[in-house]
């Protein structure tokens, strides 16, 4: 009797179903790939959890301006102009780079990288192009270039592409960056059951060893104990990264809460005593006013120490400047 089935080879039938399995694999790759497409603005979405904190409003940028009663007025205007430079660049040498981001449903896309240069082509097609401005409707018809992922990709790979991407097109503030890392923090744990580790921090954002292990160690502390940190810096409040590295490093849980609070704004901060009060002379940016204000008020013997004073440099300005001061006081303060 003939055989109808020969002897099954299991080594052909582990061959076949690998490469079924590479071919699968391939096939969905090649789904996932974006492609370049001209989406009309008006089918565009911003992303509410960009790492960019962004205050100004779609509807900030069709009005053109920021309206009097509005709580956030001075940051808003601020974020305006910047958009509307953008805008102006963008009308003189095009859109340079693309946004990025996944097709939704009905061939709406949502951004994950690029909502400024999103809102300034908005500010261009309705303050620049048209004269007199357009209506809201005439963004149904002009089109953005966005480099388009065909679905939505992993919530890893769209965080990773956001934080990159800004990073390299405007430098992140502090606080959007301590947003993120706690966001990617708090999944990390969830998922894999640990905290983020320099490495990550060295691969994610090409830090330098040494930086990577400052934000492991500023995340490592939590999103909670550094709340008030988070707090002062959304008010305007200026704490230089290693200040919060060496805060954050301290050992001692009642200690670092000290350090942290002093940072914030919140805690109490000791003052050395002094026999005279001090006076803050403030923020000074014209160096050549500074330079005149020094040669007018100083006689040719006393110029003679301020001889190679490099008037350009704001650092040797700085320091002629405090030199000046301490010969007046001696001179002058009684």
């Amino acid at each position: 009797m003939t055989k109808l089935f020969s002897k099954p080879n299991r080594s052909r039938i582990r061959k076949n179903a690998a490469d079924v399995s590479k071919a699968i694999e391939t096939a969905e790759s090649a789904t996932l790939e974006p492609r370049y497409r001209d989406v009309p603005l008006a089918m565009i979405e911003m992303d509410p959890d960009q790492p960019r904190e962004i205050a100004l409003k779609f509807e900030d940028v069709i009005r053109g301006q920021i309206l009097e009663e509005d709580s956030e007025g001075d940051r808003k205007t601020q974020e305006l102009d910047e958009i509307r430079n953008l805008a102006v660049t963008q009308r003189s040498v095009g859109e340079l780079y693309a946004p990025v981001g996944y097709e939704r449903a009905g061939q709406r896309v949502r951004l994950i990288d690029g909502h400024r240069r999103y809102l300034s082509r908005v500010y261009k097609a309705m303050h620049i192009d048209a004269t007199p401005p357009a209506r809201p409707d005439v963004l149904n018809e002009v089109k953005m270039a966005c480099k388009v992922y065909p679905r939505k990709p992993d919530a890893h790979v769209i965080e990773e592409i956001a934080i990159i991407g800004n990073i390299q097109r405007k430098e992140l503030s502090l606080r959007d960056m301590l947003s993120w890392a706690f966001r990617r923090d708090a999944r990390n744990r969830a998922e894999a059951g640990e905290a983020l580790s320099a490495k990550f921090f060295s691969g994610t954002l090409g830090l330098k060893n040494s930086q990577a292990a400052k934000w492991a160690r500023i995340v490592n502390v939590g999103a909670d104990e550094l709340a008030p940190v988070m707090d002062a810096l959304k008010a305007g409040r200026v704490i230089a990264f290693n200040a919060l590295y060496t805060a954050c490093a301290e050992s001692n849980v009642r200690k670092r809460t000290a350090l942290i609070a002093k940072l914030a704004g919140t805690g109490a901060v000791r003052t050395k005593r002094a026999s005279r009060s001090g006076v803050s002379l403030g923020r000074a940016t014209n160096l050549n006013a500074l330079r005149l204000l020094i040669e007018r008020n100083m006689d040719a013997e006393a110029l003679e120490a301020f001889k190679g004073t490099n008037w350009e440099s704001a650092a040797e300005v700085q320091k002629a400047f405090q030199r000046f001061l301490k010969d007046w006081e001696k001179r002058y303060g009684g």
